[in-house]
């Protein structure tokens, strides 16, 4: 009796925790794991693509052309003021914001 009642809380620890950990998102985006303010991690699905590619591989698809911003149209739009002179017309990242791995860590 005692391992059955045992069980029970530890379940209804768990699933109390999932529903707490649903709800502390506040007002960011559902699939965002980033606290309010901060930005976004890089999704675990781009391993290593920093370290192989640099802000270049990021920039061919979160980047701006003359023809798409973002260049794939999946990929999330990078705000205006990472990008040279602060705007997307530069079509070259800032400098400063070139270490995106040092904002973004790896999800």
């Amino acid at each position: 009796m005692r391992k059955i009642a045992m069980a029970f809380a530890t379940g209804a620890l768990v699933m109390s925790l999932g529903v707490l950990g649903g709800c502390a998102g506040g007002a960011t985006s559902a699939a965002s794991s980033a606290p309010d303010g901060a930005p976004d991690p890089m999704p675990a699905s781009h391993a290593g693509r920093f370290e192989d590619l640099g802000a270049n591989g990021c920039y061919g698809c979160h980047g701006a052309s003359e023809t798409a911003n973002p260049m794939l149209a999946t990929a999330t739009i990078v705000p205006e003021d990472h990008f040279a002179q602060g705007k997307y017309a530069s079509l070259a990242f800032d400098s400063v914001r070139e270490q995106c791995n040092t904002c973004h860590p790896q999800g």
